[in-house]
């Protein structure tokens, strides 16, 4: 029979002990670290809020930052912003999006929190609905900040009425074009990714129109 053991690294600042050198000799040590990509394919699947996976997925680093000191509590780590989400809960965006402020310092920290929230209000000062019901007329901001918001805010709205407003995401999805009109092709990815790993929508997802369309195009050019 064999022994599995985990622990946080001394370096951690995690109320670790050094392990003595006879019982350490005992193990076959596999370190094991974060990786940004893993962690939005769990997100993903465990259907956290969206708008996390997208500020994750902008700033790969913010889903994991160790605490500097032993003094604090509140940091972000996977198990943290899947906490978060559970906070922040169902619901309409804008009530979302006020919970996220109230309570991601408690449970991101601060510094992290303030990052999250400036991110999260780049697309809720947005009229995401009124795109979502009108996108062919949609204009959608260059920046890239924005537009990585603005998947997450896609994603989150559409989960409220899947079989209403996948097609319609879709479609906006095609408005994430570069300065010559051409689109980048990286932003609908994205967001077929994101929600592909939410049941909630996958079924509906694959059955659409715009699905379709948007998978061949992506098979072709050997995206997915």
């Amino acid at each position: 029979s064999w022994v599995v053991a985990a622990t946080n690294d001394l370096s951690d600042r995690s109320n670790v002990n050094a392990m003595p050198a006879f019982l350490a000799n005992r193990f076959v040590h596999i370190p094991i670290e974060y990786d940004a990509d893993v962690f939005l394919e769990y997100a993903h699947s465990r259907g956290l809020w969206p708008m996390i996976s997208s500020f994750v997925k902008y700033r790969p680093d913010a889903g994991c930052r160790p605490p500097k000191s032993s003094a604090e509590y509140a940091y972000p780590t996977p198990r943290s912003l899947e906490k978060l989400s559970r906070i922040i809960g169902e619901g309409e965006f804008k009530a979302q999006v006020e919970r996220c402020r109230v309570h991601s310092p408690l449970v991101i920290g601060v510094a992290t929190a303030n990052e999250l929230n400036a991110f999260v209000r780049l697309s809720s000062e947005l009229d995401v609905m009124a795109m979502l019901e009108r996108p062919k007329s949609a204009k959608v901001s260059k920046e890239p900040s924005v537009r990585y918001s603005l998947i997450g805010a896609i994603h989150a709205c559409v989960k409220r009425n899947p079989k209403k407003l996948v097609e319609p995401a879709l479609e906006l999805s095609r408005k994430f074009t570069d300065a010559k009109g051409v689109l980048e092709k990286e932003y609908p990815y994205m967001l077929m990714r994101s929600m592909l790993g939410d049941a909630q929508l996958v079924k509906t997802l694959v059955a659409s129109s715009g699905f379709k369309a948007l998978y061949d195009e992506y098979s072709t050019a050997n995206v997915l």
